[in-house]
């Protein structure tokens, strides 16, 4: 079923802890074509601060009663980077924001980049040799 992203604004979001905020916009990427963050208005606990969500946190979102559900704590949000409502979301902030919660940068980019890796035992790297050298 299709939904306009319109229909969740005022929803609630939610953790283990009760409301952290009502979902306030979202801010797109226009180049990317991506929602990148939920601004929540942490409303009356965080009066007149707004907090961004990027949308890989939200667990679950219940339509039937208004709640997109997070794992975050009260107290994470309320010690977040503040937001500045006058300024654009920066790169500086953003690297704030994700250093912060821990999160991986949807940004970083390169040869590792979303790549399976793994540990390379000393004996394993001469077998790896090996087998290169015989397939030249």
């Amino acid at each position: 079923m299709l939904r306009s992203i319109n229909e969740m604004i005022g929803y609630d979001l939610r953790s283990a802890e009760g409301v952290l905020g009502t979902v306030a916009d979202f801010n797109f990427d226009d180049q990317e074509w991506i929602i990148r963050y939920v601004v929540v208005d942490t409303g009356g606990w965080l009066t007149g601060r707004k907090v961004l969500i990027p949308p890989d946190e939200v667990k679950n979102t219940d339509w039937k009663n208004q709640n997109l559900e997070v794992d975050l704590t009260k107290d994470q949000v309320e010690k977040s980077p503040p937001l500045s409502a006058d300024e654009p979301v920066s790169r500086q902030y953003e690297d704030q924001l994700y250093s912060y919660y821990g999160w991986h940068p949807y940004w970083v980019s390169g040869i590792m980049s979303g790549a399976y890796t793994t540990a390379v035992n000393p004996s394993d790297e001469e077998d790896i040799r090996s087998s290169e050298e015989n397939n030249s």
